[in-house]
C-alpha cells in the first residue's frame, strides 16, 4: 500500500473510533462547569441525561438539612470537603444526591430539573396507560421502571431492568428522616422533580429493586434524592 494511501487509512480509522466514543458527539454532554461528560440519550420527543448528575459545588453531611438552602450529598459521606468527596467510591458510581432546591439550581446551562409533566411523557411515551399516568403511588402498566433500569448495579434477587430505553437508572439510595440509612445502595433510586406540593413537599419519582412499576409520590423537599435533566 502506497503511503498516502496508509496515512488517509489511519486517519479514517482515527475518526471513526473517535467517532464512536462520541466524547462530544450527539450522544454527550460535557458541563463546563467542571468538565464532566455525561452520556445523554433521547426519548421519544426528550433528550435526557443517561447518568446521574454528579455536579458537586460543596457538600454536607447527612445531618443536616434544609427547606430553604441549598444542600448535596455523596452518599455515605460524612464530611464537608468537596475533595475528599469526589473521592468516595459512591460518588465516582452513582453521583451526587441533592435536597430539592440544589436540585432546581445544578442542571448545566440549557438544561433543567425535569418537573411532573415531563415524567408523565416518559412514562406515556414508554408505554403507561394514561389512566395510570396521574395517579400517585406506584403504576405497573408498561413496566416503565424495567425499562428505565439498568442491566447493572441492581440487587441481584431483585427485578432487573432491560434498559430499553437507554436511561441507565441505577439504584443509588437516598437520604430521609434516617440518614443514608442501610442497604439501600441496590435495592433503590429516587429524582426529584421541580413540581411542588405546597411549602415543604415535591414530586418524585421511586424505582424499587423488585418491582417493574415505577412509583409516582412526594417526599419533604429537605430529602436527598438523585437528579437527571432534561434538555430545555
Amino acid at each position: 500500500m502506497k503511503p498516502v494511501k496508509t496515512l488517509l487509512c489511519v486517519l479514517i480509522l482515527g475518526f471513526i473510533m473517535a467517532c464512536s466514543k462520541d466524547p462530544l458527539g450527539t450522544n454527550s454532554l460535557k458541563d463546563s462547569r467542571d468538565g464532566k461528560i455525561y452520556e445523554i440519550v433521547k426519548i421519544g420527543n426528550q433528550t435526557w441525561m443517561a447518568e446521574n448528575l454528579s455536579y458537586l459545588p460543596s457538600v454536607s453531611p447527612s445531618s443536616v438539612r434544609s427547606l430553604t438552602a441549598t444542600v448535596y450529598y455523596v452518599y455515605g459521606y460524612e464530611g464537608n470537603d468537596v475533595a475528599s468527596a469526589k473521592q468516595h467510591p459512591n460518588y465516582k458510581v452513582y453521583g451526587v444526591l441533592y435536597n430539592w432546591d440544589a436540585a432546581n439550581v445544578s442542571c448545566p446551562d440549557g438544561w433543567h430539573l425535569p418537573n411532573d409533566e415531563d415524567w408523565k411523557s416518559l412514562e406515556l411515551f414508554l408505554g403507561m396507560s394514561e389512566s395510570e399516568a396521574n395517579e400517585e403511588g406506584t403504576r405497573d402498566s408498561g413496566s416503565v421502571a424495567k425499562k428505565l433500569k439498568s442491566t447493572e448495579l441492581w440487587d441481584v434477587f431483585g427485578s432487573k431492568g432491560d434498559n430499553s430505553s437507554g436511561f441507565k437508572a441505577i439504584a443509588g439510595a437516598y437520604l430521609d428522616n434516617n440518614g443514608f440509612g442501610n442497604e439501600r445502595l441496590g435495592y433503590y433510586c429516587t429524582f426529584w422533580t421541580s413540581s411542588t406540593i405546597g411549602p415543604s413537599y415535591a414530586w418524585h419519582r421511586f424505582l424499587n429493586y423488585s418491582e417493574d412499576g415505577i412509583t409516582r409520590g412526594n417526599y419533604y423537599r429537605n430529602f436527598g434524592h438523585s437528579v437527571r435533566c432534561i434538555k430545555d
